[in-house]
């Protein structure tokens, strides 16, 4: 515990010892039906409850136990006709268990035990609404009950037949709306350039994984030697392409899509010239593309049986056709060979019966080996064999990736690689068909996995009873602390890694081809010792193996924490070469249990994209190139029985990971290492296996596994900064911070000064935001030219690394003092470094005459494995660190080591025997010199980057945070969002960009709120151009970044995510933090630029019975809700507008702040919230802007889902007098005098007057009325004069004329009531001086007690009321005053005994607990005495728990 903490807990026990003879113990309030743990949709009899442990998928199912009774679901209404598809997961402990789940007529009954059983059955519809009746007898546990029709696909594409020409087809390049008709289509979207490529896009579509869908388009040529013309899917994980093949007429042309991993996609329409060279050559005629579909389809079972030719007989092979057995196959043992000229016949060379009319797949993988010229084709005949009906081969119609570095010619013929070719075809008359694989010509070509199936242009879709997954469920608390079996269960395993010296560590590897599990045989252990750490113990043991190598092993109990890690080091402490170490797992251990779950994310470059595989054999994952976070992230969950457990792997490199239950499916095996090593160790050398970390959970709730994780992670884990740059003071976690960054500006630094750095930092102030860091990025460093001369870089030169010498003829000052400028205005500064790669080895000098060229491998990559290499490298650092006042060093690193790392590895041993050595001594290296510059400058902080976030595994988290400045697209807002809602459960501290880098990106267009706030995350990073002319709207910015350091806290509180991790534009984003012991956290929530405009969520986390005061940033009109009506109910989002953001506040409604009132509803006349430049001149018209209070907004105007529904100029004429005239007076003179729209996102009116209205020259005096009308809140009053002076081109407010509003209600009365009785409230309004004194008054619960519109209070009903006040003048001002109603007569034939609010023993009712009597005053002092020391040894225990000393 802290030393505050035990201070504060000490001192409340004091307290409330001391206050004993003050206290009146209270009875605690009866339980109300209804508020025992909920489960949404359910209503359930004895016997069924809701757990946590044993779950199929999500975080609760439903559990039974005892004699057989029912749960009953809400009604399902099943239209008539439609077929459904019921399904649910049960699972029975025994045999004698038994679930009966029965719905319109049908039942499903269980038959196994011991495992998860899928219950499924098709029903059809009657048009009634039906009841789910799960009959359960014994011990049983159901989930994932759903009920999904089976009927057409949804049509995935808006717009698709174009005749919207404003949705949602996205970047149209070189494509136009055609506005006539073609051939008979009309809104088709077309094409007429004469070279080039022309696109369309369509993104963010999203998909369910491992379904099929169908793409189809319709086309048409002009002219036969017309363009290529198609549509894909812009690279997608096995992209179907549909391509135009005829001319003259239109032609629909279909593919199948398996969606595999995938949960979103795109659609791109391509018209180009040439295919190998889209950019070059003509061609005649125009091409149109219409009716662009994508739905979802049902496939049905294959036709063939024997895909992958493992069962001998089942093809008919004919003369060059034979089953390959040995190389050159791709699923199973055996492939299909064709040599030359060869045919093969499916099903023995029988017919395949087909039905009529219908739709059928065709698909199968092939391979060319060599430079031949030959081809094959999978080939559908008719029955006889005699006439082609249908083929595919492999031509680019039909391929589903190729490499574009190839040119699309070369990857035509994938020349040894496989290729799947696939196509589907309509049977029409046919009923029979024989299919063949066929080859021609010279050469070898292999299939393998050939299929052919039926499917249906019709799904199985959405879930439509979306109770069924039980995740609905409220538990009376989210106990998200680590329980005493879990606690128990964790120390005793990690006891057992440690007993018997190890022997049963769960590790594996070789030495000298002796395969080795554990520390057992040829081990000795030779010492053992403890250290304390953050939050746990570690252990040191040492074990010498009999070859003489030493292995140490450095493993850390977290017992508050179910957690533990470990990392191994080898040492070769001998005087010659060891023997090789090889297959090292640096865990390989194995988790017995049911359902095995992997739950895991794709790296940075896909936004942390989460995916879920359930594990049917082997699975592995690893990164790609040699950057840890590059492909795969290195973190995971691993759900498996009863259990879970997150774990890391912890390695700045090539790692790799798997889980593997082939042997058996309830036994998972789990390894992972260094992917590459096999290696002797040269004496005095010492090898390490990554870090590998585990915190263990019960059960499947995946919310309270995130927070255990997160909490592990940021008490642990994170490393701790001083405010002292000596070290001297309390070492805390990274605060919240607003960053700025200007690299565009200064083409990255290549440009800067001294000077200008200064000048930007001071452009900031000026805009009044209150900077945390002072980004400055690559570029301030002197280069090496061919002659070995230091000179400065040129324009964009950045990329020339290697020196690390300031050029200190644009930084004289070393940047000591733009360091010591921002230090002036408490900003703190940040350095670009990106040491590991260097664009030429002569930068590398030791003494400015000695060039270290050995130093750097494969020409670009410094060896941090050299010490010589890594202390010259950190010398230099700390250097400019140092001389310049830096407080974070920033490292990039834009390369991919694994091939240097590798040649390296070769070029030390031809044979192999030092494979994985350079990469394991490089990141011992690296990682060293890290610790390093954290020791030098303890108040420092690390940025770790690597091309946006391709380094960010747990070894590197212990020592950095990613600030993500580089993030993939600076403007996609959705990849920022996805990023922060998945990357957030593993990495507490990240941070984004808050807008793009280019100079359209530096106009109030991205100054906004939903781009701003999509930064509100542990680091903001700002990055507006100073020098550019075009106004930025700082009102904004400055709102925002006070919402960043308010909310800043909190991005350490408990984190759940309220909306599903999605790049869609038709979805939302949302997340909510919440300190439990603060009571206080934020929903943050985005809604999307084809999303609709309503979204209810359901709060997490919250106390049932306790009060939370909440209120909307953007909204300012507080409401008081219960913990339980908060998570049971949820809390309506209204954005009005697309791209659109607001915050929720909550609060603990007795800690709470007071309302904020409006100062007024105009709250600014500027331009782009600028005062300055105040009047802009564009196309004839001077713009000035009306910005509204935000508390306002859908109000002001009457704003609907994202459209103004008012006639702006009409509606509001009156709002703008110019020198004594309206604008309707203006209008009435010239029709064209005034314009006006309004940003319904900013809640600002934009106002347009005529050129020569307003006079620069000489003022002008425009006065904007607030008596603005407002749909249902009758008159906002009040009036606002603003004045524009010309001389300073700028508006003023006059104070004289502004309208005073309300700034404090204050209510008083009588607190008790009896049912019956009436009483009149008071209310004190302040200032006395307010324009509009006027209060609504409302109560919570009219069966309780009603109130009138002057304060009349009638107590009709038992219970606790609340009488609310709130000032009608638009202030948001309110107060709100509690009553206590009981009945009249609480004793039985006599009337209530009168109560004294004084008396510490009111006489008791017949709710009221009994306390006993100790038969003295001194007894019952004791027994309270004994009551709060308990509460407060209780809450001391409870604050221990959670917080314990921050000191990594």
């Amino acid at each position: 515990m802290k030393h505050g903490q035990a201070k504060k807990c000490l001192a409340f026990i004091l307290a409330s010892i001391m206050c004993l003879s003050a206290l009146v113990i209270a009875p605690p309030a009866a339980q109300a039906a209804g508020d025992s743990d909920t489960l949404s949709g359910w209503t359930l009899e004895e016997g069924f409850s809701v757990t946590s442990i044993w779950v199929y998928e999500g975080s609760y199912a439903l559990a039974h136990t005892g004699a057989q009774s029912q749960a009953v679901s809400r009604e399902i209404e099943l239209e008539e006709d439609v077929t459904y598809y019921v399904s649910a997961h049960v699972r029975n402990s025994t045999a004698e268990d038994k679930v009966t789940l029965s719905i319109g007529g049908y039942d499903l009954e269980s038959a196994a035990s011991g495992r998860w059983e899928e219950l499924s059955v098709k029903i059809v519809g009657g048009g009634t609404k039906e009841q789910l009746v799960i009959t359960a007898t014994g011990n049983t546990t159901i989930d994932g009950v759903s009920v999904r029709p089976f009927k057409e696909g949804e049509e995935l594409i808006g717009n698709g037949s174009f005749t919207d020409k404003a949705d949602p087809w996205h970047s149209l390049s070189g494509l136009y709306y055609e506005s006539g008709e073609v051939e008979g289509h009309t809104g088709v979207i077309g094409n007429s350039i004469t070279g080039g490529v022309a696109t369309g896009w369509h993104p963010g579509i999203g998909v369910e994984p491992n379904s099929y869908y169908l793409y189809s388009a319709d086309f048409y040529l002009e002219d036969e030697n017309g363009p290529w013309l198609y549509a894909d899917m812009n690279d997608a994980e096995g992209e179907v392409q549909i391509r135009a093949t005829k001319s003259g007429e239109w032609q629909n042309v279909a593919g199948l899509w398996s969606s595999g991993s995938s949960t979103t996609t795109s659609i791109r329409l391509v018209v180009e010239s040439n295919w190998n060279d889209p950019t070059a050559g003509t061609f005649v005629g125009k091409a149109y593309i219409d009716n662009v579909s994508f739905k979802k389809v049902t496939l049905y079972e294959d036709l063939i049986g024997d895909t992958g030719f493992e069962s001998g007989g089942v093809w008919k092979l004919n003369s060059g056709a034979s089953i390959q057995t040995g190389s050159w196959k791709l699923f199973g043992n055996n492939s299909l060979k064709l040599q030359d000229t060869a045919s093969a016949v499916a099903n023995g060379g029988e017919v395949i019966a087909v039905e009529p009319n219908s739709y059928y797949y065709l698909s199968g993988w092939r391979i060319r080996p060599g430079d031949k010229d030959g081809d094959a084709s999978l080939v559908l005949k008719t029955a006889d064999g005699s006439q082609e009906l249908y083929s595919i081969t492999g031509s680019r119609y039909h391929q589903t990736m190729w490499n574009p570095e190839d040119g699309r010619d070369n990857a035509e013929k994938k020349i040894g690689q496989w290729e799947q070719i696939f196509g589907f075809w309509f049977s029409g008359d046919n009923t029979e068909v024989t299919l063949w694989a066929e080859s021609a010509g010279t050469g070898t070509i292999y299939f393998d996995n050939v299929t052919f199936n039926s499917f249906e242009n019709r799904a199985t879709l959405g879930n439509i009873f979306t109770d069924g997954d039980m995740e609905g469920f409220i538990p009376d608390a989210q106990d998200l602390y680590p329980t005493d079996s879990e606690k128990a269960r964790v120390a005793e395993q990690y006891a057992g890694f440690l007993a018997d010296d190890l022997a049963n560590f769960p590790v594996s590897f070789s030495v000298g081809g002796d395969a080795y599990t554990g520390f057992g045989t040829d081990f000795t252990k030779q010492s053992q010792s403890t250290e304390a750490v953050d939050g746990g113990t570690r252990t040191i043991t040492e074990l010498a193996h009999t070859s003489g190598l030493v292995f140490r092993v450095e493993s850390v109990l977290y017992p508050d924490y179910n957690a533990y890690d470990w990392t191994i080091y080898v040492t070769n402490g001998g005087a010659a070469d060891s023997p090789v170490v090889s297959k090292f797992n640096a865990v390989d251990i194995t988790l017995e249990g049911e359902a095995p779950r992997l739950k895991g994310s794709i790296g940075d470059s896909s936004a942390y994209e989460p995916y879920t595989i359930a594990v049917d054999g082997k699975v592995t994952k690893k990164p790609d190139g040699g950057r840890g976070t590059q492909g795969d992230s290195s973190y995971f969950n691993f759900m498996y029985g009863d259990k879970g457990v997150l774990y890391a792997v912890g390695w700045p490199g090539q790692w790799t990971m798997s889980v593997d239950n082939s042997d058996q499916a309830d036994q998972t095996r789990l390894t992972a290492g260094q992917e590459y090593l096999n290696t002797y160790l040269e004496p005095g050398e010492t090898i390490r296996t990554p870090l590998m970390a585990f915190v263990h959970y019960n059960g499947r709730n995946l919310e309270r596994a995130t927070n255990l994780w997160r909490r592990w992670m940021i008490d642990c884990n994170m490393h701790k900064v001083t405010e002292d740059s000596t070290g001297a003071g309390e070492s805390k976690l990274p605060e919240a911070a607003i960053f700025a960054a200007t690299s565009i500006q200064w083409h990255e630094m290549t440009r800067a000064t001294d000077e200008n750095q200064i000048e930007a930092i001071q452009y900031y102030l000026d805009n009044d935001i209150d900077l945390t860091f002072w980004w400055m990025d690559a570029g301030w460093y002197y280069m090496v030219d061919s002659a070995g001369n230091l000179i400065t870089v040129p324009d964009w030169g950045w990329t020339n690394t290697g020196t690390w010498v300031v050029d200190d003829s644009r930084f004289p000052s070393k940047m000591k003092a733009i360091s010591d400028f921002a230090a002036q205005n408490g900003i703190k500064t940040l350095l670009w470094f990106e040491p590991e790669r260097v664009a030429n080895a002569g930068a590398l000098r030791t003494d400015g005459m000695t060039v270290h060229p050995d130093w750097v491998l494969d020409g670009y990559l410094v060896d941090m494995g050299r010490e010589e290499a890594v202390e010259w490298t950190l010398e230099r650092i700390l250097k400019v660190m140092g001389e310049g006042g830096i407080s974070m060093y920033r490292e990039d690193f834009n390369c991919n080591p694994l091939s240097a790392w590798q040649n390296a590895d070769r070029a030390k041993d031809s044979g192999g025997d030092r494979a994985g050595i350079t990469e394991n001594l490089y990141i011992q290296g690296h990682l060293g010199m890290w610790d390093s510059i954290l020791e030098e400058f303890p108040n420092a902080t690390i940025d770790s980057c690597a091309s946006g976030g391709k380094r960010n595994d747990l070894e590197t988290m212990r020592r950095a945070v990613p600030l993500h400045k580089t993030d993939y697209s600076y403007g996609d807002r959705t990849w920022q969002q996805a990023v922060a809602t998945d990357m957030t459960r593993w990495i507490p501290y990240i941070g984004t960009k808050a807008n793009g880098e280019s100079a359209a990106d530096n106009n109030t267009t991205t100054a906004n709120r939903y781009s701003l706030r999509t930064a509100i995350v542990g680091a903001m990073v700002l990055g507006y151009n100073t020098e550019e002319s075009v106004p930025i709207d700082w009102d904004i910015v400055k709102d925002v970044t006070e919402e960043q350091k308010v909310l800043g806290d909190l991005i350490y509180s408990d984190y759940y995510v309220l909306e599903d991790w999605s790049r869609r534009e038709t979805d939302w984003a949302a997340w909510e933090y919440y300190d439990i012991e603060k009571g206080e956290g934020y929903v943050l929530a985005f809604r999307r630029s084809s999303a609709t405009g309503t979204r209810t969520y359901n709060l997490r986390g919250l106390e049932k019975e306790t009060e939370y005061k909440i209120w909307f940033e953007d909204a300012n009109k507080p409401v008081v809700r219960t913990g339980l009506d908060l998570m049971q109910n949820g809390v309506e989002f209204n954005l009005p507008s697309v791209e659109s953001s607001d915050i929720l506040h909550i609060q603990k409604a007795a800690a709470a702040d007071a309302d904020r009132a409006l100062v007024s509803n105009i709250t600014q006349v500027s331009v782009n919230g600028q005062h300055k430049g105040a009047i802009l001149t564009e196309g004839g018209y001077d713009r000035f802007d009306v910005r509204f209070n935000m508390s306002l907004r859908g109000t002001v105007l009457g704003v609907g889902d994202g459209k103004v529904e008012k006639d702006v100029a009409e509606d509001y004429k009156d709002l703008v007098t110019i020198d004594g005239k309206t604008v309707a007076e203006l209008l009435a003179d010239d029709a064209q005098a005034v314009k006006m729209d309004y940003d319904v996102v900013n809640n600002i009116l934009n106002v347009y007057v005529k050129s020569g209205i307003l006079n620069p020259d000489s003022g002008v005096e425009v006065i904007l009325s607030e008596d603005l009308a407002s749909d249902g809140m009758g008159l906002l009053e009040g009036r606002t004069r603003f004045a524009y002076s010309a001389a300073g081109d700028s508006w003023t407010k006059s104070a004289a004329e502004t309208g005073t509003p309300v700034e404090s209600v204050k209510i008083y009365g009588e607190k008790e009531m009896l049912v019956g009785e009436s009483q009149k409230l008071s209310a004190v309004v302040l200032p006395a001086g307010a324009d509009d004194k006027g209060l609504v008054w409302t109560s919570s619960d009219e069966k309780i007690a009603t109130v009138d519109e002057n304060g009349n209070v009638k107590a009709v009903g038992k219970g606790t009321v609340r009488i609310t006040a709130a000032a009608q003048d638009g202030s948001g001002v309110s107060d709100s005053f509690e009553i206590k109603v009981a009945e009249k007569n609480v004793n039985p034939g006599g009337p209530n005994p009168p109560v004294d609010p004084d008396d510490p023993n009111p006489p008791a009712g017949p709710d009221d607990p009994v306390i006993p009597d100790t038969g003295d005053a001194l007894g019952r002092s004791l027994w309270i005495v004994v009551g709060v020391t308990l509460a407060a040894a209780g809450a001391a225990a409870g604050l221990f728990l959670r917080r314990r000393a921050q000191q990594h």
